[in-house]
């Protein structure tokens, strides 16, 4: 079972987000955190292998955390989701480690099979290419 956090200033959203999480297979939700400083405690006790990061919240924004996690985590896979989803943010994620940055207005409903491809991933330890 792949463990998983969600990081997302939104109450709503991550609501929304275990809703669609239920429906993955091998995937558990084990935390969530409201803000960047929550989050990164979370990720130390938990050891996630896959992680659902917004940007834009108190505190350090994702791609801070993006960056920080990286650095000693790289096993963990990483999906953005944001509503401000511009090049210049999708490039700092991609160039920072994340393996999927999805525009949450847009694309929310593809979570799910991110997710199944992540945890695929983790399984098979298959490089998946966006």
């Amino acid at each position: 079972m792949q463990k998983l956090i969600i990081v997302d200033d939104s109450e709503l959203l991550r609501s929304r987000i275990k809703t669609l999480i239920a429906s993955v297979n091998n995937v558990k939700l084990v935390a969530e955190a409201s803000n960047s400083v929550e989050g990164l405690q979370l990720i130390k006790i938990h050891k996630p292998d896959i992680l659902v990061l917004d940007i834009r919240m108190p505190g350090e924004n994702g791609l801070d955390i993006l960056e920080n996690i990286k650095k000693s985590n790289k096993h963990i896979k990483v999906l953005i989701v944001t509503n401000y989803p511009n090049d210049q943010y999708k490039n700092i994620a991609l160039k920072y480690g994340a393996d999927y940055f999805l525009n949450k207005s847009t694309e929310f409903e593809k979570i799910p099979l991110i997710l199944t491809k992540l945890s695929n991933e983790k399984i098979n330890n298959v490089i998946i290419y966006n």
